[in-house]
């Protein structure tokens, strides 16, 4: 990591040279964000559905979750919510990226129960999941 570092502040030193090669960083450095924060944005909504699935667990209201992936779940929720993870969270720009990844992580290693429960939200409301997602001000 410290060498790709190295690399990377004598390039800026040549970018700092150009105007032109510096607009053009900064313009691939703003389509990139751009692309990232709505990939962020799908996990905290996938986060909302993970902590909606597991309160409906801990209710009794939805019990077709396996214990493995409950634990998963559960343990990925803990995660988020601890400030000194691998990347503190008072990191600002990195601390959540250690947590997108373990959420991701969990999302994809338990998809099919995830989308078993949209189904379930979308059979006992009658409504698309858009609908059913929970609200910012549930608790």
């Amino acid at each position: 990591m410290a060498a790709e570092l190295a690399a990377a502040r004598k390039k800026a030193e040549q970018m700092l040279g150009s105007h032109s090669r510096l607009n053009k960083l900064l313009r691939q450095a703003t389509a990139r964000m751009k692309k990232r924060r709505s990939r962020l944005q799908n996990i905290l909504n996938e986060l909302e559905l993970l902590i909606r699935m597991v309160r409906a667990y801990a209710e009794g209201t939805y019990r077709r979750i396996p214990r493995k992936a409950l634990l998963g779940m559960v343990a990925a929720i803990i995660y988020f919510v601890n400030p000194f993870d691998i990347i503190p969270d008072f990191i600002t720009g990195l601390g959540f990226l250690d947590d997108a990844t373990v959420i991701g992580l969990v999302i994809k290693s338990f998809k099919d129960e995830i989308d078993l429960f949209k189904k379930y939200l979308s059979e006992q409301t009658g409504n698309s999941l858009a609908e059913t997602q929970p609200r910012h001000d549930e608790s």
